[in-house]
């Protein structure tokens, strides 16, 4: 998401085009679809880069 937007709300759109389309693939039920909404948004707002700067230098959180 980060490639293909500059800013949250650019990013939150392509998590939220990528949401769907995986929807599109195999129907998620209710509760599923709004928790991955919620994660795309995250991710759109950074709360999880510092697990993937971690992840990249080889360090695994469990």
């Amino acid at each position: 998401m980060q490639e293909y937007g500059e800013t949250v709300g650019q990013r939150k759109s392509v998590g939220e085009w990528l949401c769907g389309y995986a929807e599109s693939r195999q129907p998620f039920d209710e509760i599923k679809h709004r928790h991955t909404l919620k994660e795309v948004g995250d991710v759109a707002e950074g709360r999880y880069d510092w697990k993937i700067e971690y992840g990249q230098k080889g360090i695994v959180l469990h």
